[in-house]
């Protein structure tokens, strides 16, 4: 009998922005002036609570987890499903702490984005890799 190798091994299903069903992230980093407009917004402080449940009863989703690559928190916002606009989209938030993330992918939301996110499709682009 033949010596099973790491070839014969099923292929693992693995996120790539370039196939199908996989949620797309939306692009648009913080500049620093607007990291320091997101630091100075107080509204989040006040309301913070109201936003999230608008979020959630509009179909949005949030993940909070533990940032790999730091002591910080991420925040996923997920769009609601289709046909809104933002299905299959994911907003991200950074923080030191889940409510300084939880307050940035608002920030980004409701005032950058004014509820209207960015969506550029870049998986009908060609791969960069033809080898």
């Amino acid at each position: 009998m033949p010596k099973k190798t790491d070839f014969d091994a099923p292929p693992q299903k693995t996120p790539n922005k370039r196939t199908s069903g996989w949620s797309k992230f939306v692009r648009g980093d913080l500049t620093d002036g607007d990291k320091a407009d997101c630091r100075a917004w107080t509204v989040f402080d006040e309301r913070g609570g109201d936003m999230l449940l608008a979020l959630v009863t509009q179909g949005y989703r949030l993940t909070i987890k533990q940032d790999g690559n730091s002591e910080g928190a991420l925040v996923f916002l997920n769009g609601p499903d289709s046909p809104h606009p933002h299905s299959g989209w994911t907003l991200t938030g950074r923080g030191s702490n889940p409510l300084k993330a939880l307050k940035q992918v608002c920030f980004r939301h409701f005032v950058m984005f004014g509820e209207d996110w960015p969506l550029f499709d870049d998986s009908n682009l060609p791969d960069p890799y033809n080898d």
